[in-house]
């Protein structure tokens, strides 16, 4: 008669990848897949540096959030008040790594799309991702 193999015991890929896991920012950070660490640490790293004074970051929803905290806006999040007001956030999930930001929600996202030009964009992306050429 033939066995059945065994299930694994490891996480499916996708499974890995759901959220990451950790009750501190450095366990989150320190617990990501391989291959997402690097990428996820660096825009964790730039939102840090540029993170305007009075915010933090935290853990909300198995993700990594940067919030107001309770010692500044005691209210909390109107959805759930025992949690810090949400401002941004970065998640790595099934088949990216993904950014999300509470502003787009509060302010006309019209204004953002105002912020750059065409010639603005294109002169961005083409320093940033087309390769030199050689004169």
């Amino acid at each position: 008669m033939n066995k059945l193999p065994d299930k694994p015991s490891k996480k499916t890929e996708s499974q890995q990848y759901m959220k990451a896991t950790g009750k501190t920012v450095k366990e989150i950070l320190t617990s990501l897949p391989e291959d997402r660490a690097e990428p996820f640490n660096k825009l964790h790293d730039v939102i840090m540096k540029n993170l305007p004074k009075g915010f933090e970051a935290a853990i909300s929803y198995g993700g990594l959030v940067y919030v107001v905290p309770h010692t500044l806006y005691p209210a909390g999040y109107h959805c759930k008040p025992n949690e810090p007001l949400p401002f941004a956030g970065i998640a790595s999930q099934k088949n990216s790594i993904n950014f999300y930001h509470m502003g787009i929600y509060s302010d006309p996202i019209w204004e953002l799309m105002k912020k750059i030009s065409a010639k603005e964009w294109i002169e961005m992306y083409e320093n940033k991702f087309m390769p030199k050429t050689k004169k």
